[in-house]
């Protein structure tokens, strides 16, 4: 067991000793790279040996390194800015499919409820109309007149008018399109020529720049929504 241990702790030793010394080489190697200190000291070196075109020559390959290393860091933080631009696009557009979602399922939950609201509605109209009718009867076995509700007054276009207004919102419908007329709407465009005109509208007017992408993700669901108008309960 003894011997198992130390070959365990040698064997291992060993094996992290070549990670320290990867990180090590690689720091050694920037240090090499960034050590100013040496390069002015070599360039004090051997510049008493220069002419004329060794000192143009010098300060040309100066000129050029700088321009190297500076052309390969501007490259670097170029790159690093477009992946966060890119992760943040990313983000963003989950973001927009989850609100969308969440908002489906706050659809779908607000529908249920109006189908159970009109459904209890439409229970307590028929328990009304059943007690109305028991209660007429009653009133005619014993001899007495009902009321005539709903009495017929004028006849337009051969079209009954009452009294009795059960369904004000609808008329108040009818009333607003008989004079009502429709602007000129453009039937020949597209679903992919909405989503480019909703696109170029959020950039020129609201300075908001959306991928064509997501403008059609939120058309789809827009349209997957179920929009159900109640009137006239």
């Amino acid at each position: 067991m003894n011997g198992f241990l130390k070959w365990f702790f040698v064997f291992m030793s060993s094996m992290l000793a070549g990670f320290g010394r990867i990180f090590k080489g690689l720091w050694n190697g920037i240090k090499q790279i960034f050590n100013i200190k040496n390069y002015i000291k070599i360039f004090k070196t051997y510049s008493a040996d220069f002419g004329a075109l060794g000192w143009i020559l010098s300060v040309l390959a100066i000129i050029v390194v700088v321009a190297i290393f500076v052309l390969i860091i501007f490259m670097i933080v170029l790159a690093v800015r477009k992946y966060i631009r890119f992760r943040h696009s990313i983000v963003s557009n989950e973001d927009l499919i989850e609100e969308i979602s969440d908002l489906q399922r706050q659809v779908v939950k607000m529908t249920k409820e109006k189908d159970e609201i009109m459904a209890m509605k439409v229970a307590q109209l028929g328990v009304y109309d059943n007690t109305a009718l028991a209660e007429g009867e009653t009133k005619l076995a014993e001899g007495e007149q009902m009321p005539a509700q709903g009495e017929v007054q004028t006849t337009v276009d051969g079209v009954v008018q009452t009294a009795d207004c059960r369904f004000s919102k609808l008329i108040e419908v009818d009333n607003f399109y008989k004079t009502y007329e429709p602007p000129a709407y453009n039937n020949d465009i597209t679903l992919s020529g909405i989503c480019e005109a909703y696109r170029n509208f959020a950039c020129s007017r609201m300075h908001l720049y959306y991928d064509i992408k997501t403008i059609r993700l939120f058309i789809a669901g827009m349209a997957s929504t179920k929009l159900i108008i109640l009137q006239g309960i």
